[in-house]
């Protein structure tokens, strides 16, 4: 590099990380991208230096490439599965070699809701779950059919040939009517001849299946207000008007907080989503099957604060001594929901249908 003059240099860096302190380790990667006019190759088993550099930038040599002779980059989403080998035994990758079940859900969020749920599922139903079950995090449904592809292509190999694929997703803009269409994009062309499922939340996300369920609604707000079981039919009757007004509003298109919010987010979608379903959709598409029966169609998560804001307020007419009690939102229902589950018929039915899924 000194004395050669080239227009690019490759260079052969065995293990350049080995016996850096951790802080240095992070930093090296920055430091080899300042060399300009280089193509460098470098070889680590370290899963702090990997963390620092994309997929795209990752040859991962496995047993599976050994035998094919070639290797590839890691497809996008599929790191993990890189970092945890790096991690020796007892890991998740140890796990999918054993996997009977591979659940992929969303995020963070679904995996602390099936973390809070399943101990009440199980203590209502005596079920135990399966111990080769696996969750893995997409880390959003973009482009979701180019995951799951690289995900099954990454995993040939690594799981058994008998797992199962279970896909839990929000419904996000697909129309209600459209979802099987939708599940059948998310799957096409996956790599593997296992049972691939597409299980769809019962509204646009998992904090607006509450309004999908209004019976069951009536009683997580009169058991949260403090209210006697007599009046959860006037609550649903609440929850039944509010439904109705929101239905109406979304198709108000000078409703700029319910029409404008819900239009904002379906824009921003359709703009990172992929697959049929979403490249002909259009806005008035999914807002031609919404109904009061159906509002948890076009809950988001500001939509769906504003729709238990707006039962409050009707509790609190009918019931002054609620006056100083604080609305539930989008994150304090699910405390209250998981307080109070202490029989099968507590369980939301389109939870309790995914649960029975996992268990099964």
């Amino acid at each position: 590099m000194e004395y050669l003059d080239p227009e690019i240099y490759i260079l052969l860096i065995d293990e350049p990380d080995a016996h850096l302190h951790l802080k240095l380790q992070k930093r090296l990667i920055e430091e080899f991208r300042n060399i300009p006019n280089a193509q460098m190759f470098i070889i680590t088993h370290n899963e702090r230096f990997m963390e620092q550099v994309d997929e795209d930038e990752i040859l991962f040599l496995d047993e599976s490439s050994k035998s094919a002779g070639t290797l590839n980059h890691l497809q996008i989403g599929t790191k993990w599965v890189a970092l945890e080998d790096l991690k020796g035994c007892l890991n998740q990758l140890d796990k999918l070699r054993l996997a009977s079940k591979l659940i992929m859900v969303e995020g963070q969020t679904d995996i602390d809701f099936f973390n809070n749920i399943k101990p009440k599922y199980e203590a209502v139903t005596g079920k135990s779950e399966p111990i080769a079950n696996v969750y893995i995090p997409m880390r959003g449904i973009d482009t979701l059919n180019g995951k799951l592809v690289a995900y099954s292509r990454a995993l040939k190999g690594v799981i058994p040939d008998s797992c199962k694929w279970l896909i839990i997703r929000d419904t996000d803009c697909v129309p209600c009517t459209r979802k099987e269409s939708a599940g059948n994009d998310d799957k096409k062309d996956m790599d593997t001849s296992a049972d691939v499922k597409v299980l769809f939340q019962d509204g646009y996300g998992i904090e607006s299946t509450f309004a999908a369920e209004p019976r069951k609604l009536a009683r997580i707000l009169g058991r949260y207000y403090l209210l006697d079981d007599s009046v959860h039919t006037t609550i649903e009757t609440y929850i039944s008007e509010t439904s109705s007004d929101f239905s109406r509003r979304v198709r108000d298109i000078t409703d700029t907080e319910l029409y404008g919010e819900f239009e904002n987010h379906f824009n921003r979608q359709i703009k990172n989503r992929s697959g049929r379903t979403y490249r002909s959709l259009q806005f008035r598409d999914v807002l031609a099957v919404i109904s009061s029966n159906n509002i948890q169609y076009i809950m988001t998560k500001g939509i769906m604060n504003k729709y238990l804001k707006a039962i409050h307020d009707k509790i609190v007419i009918e019931f002054p001594q609620t006056a100083s009690m604080t609305p539930l939102d989008i994150d304090s229902i699910f405390t209250e929901y998981y307080s109070h589950i202490n029989t099968v018929d507590d369980l939301l039915d389109c939870h309790k249908t995914i649960l029975d899924e996992i268990y099964t």
